[in-house]
């Protein structure tokens, strides 16, 4: 149950910061699901706005998630870094791949994903085939979320 409570509302984000978030959630998917979890981040990353800080954080939970549940990888690479444009998030996994065109039309959590990524005015590219993995790619410009926000307030 705290396990569940700790994924449902990660206080822990607040505290330790975005990288080391996900640094120790790859470590859990990876103990917990005997798959190699490599988490590469860049600089800069925990000054991040909380909002899309925790954006990230989700679409990670959402596509580790996605790979457990359906790709039998062997491998994920889970990648964000900042450009003075945007952040960029990277999750690659080489198991079964799919037809992205099929998946992402009936996948609730490929959906999810693009929804939240979207509110954050970025964008979310898949690139999977059958048999050769799969790629999310995720960009969200900080400009645009940052005057979202401004607005939204």
């Amino acid at each position: 149950v705290r396990n569940l409570s700790h994924e449902l509302h990660p206080g822990v984000l607040e505290h330790t910061g975005l990288t080391a978030t996900l640094r120790r959630h790859c470590a859990d998917i990876e103990r917990q699901h005997q798959v190699t979890v490599t988490f590469n981040p860049g600089d800069g990353l925990d000054s991040l706005d909380s909002d899309v800080a925790l954006c990230l954080f989700r679409v990670v939970q959402e596509a580790l998630t996605n790979v457990l549940r359906h790709a039998r990888a062997r491998t994920i690479c889970v990648s964000l870094m900042t450009t003075a444009e945007s952040v960029e998030l990277n999750v690659v996994d080489d198991g079964v791949g799919f037809v992205a065109s099929e998946r992402t039309r009936s996948g609730l959590g490929l959906r999810s994903i693009h929804e939240r990524v979207r509110f954050m005015q970025g964008k979310v590219s898949v690139d999977s085939r059958p048999g050769e993995g799969t790629k999310v790619l995720v960009r969200i410009p900080i400009g645009a979320a940052q005057n979202k926000l401004v607005r939204g307030s």
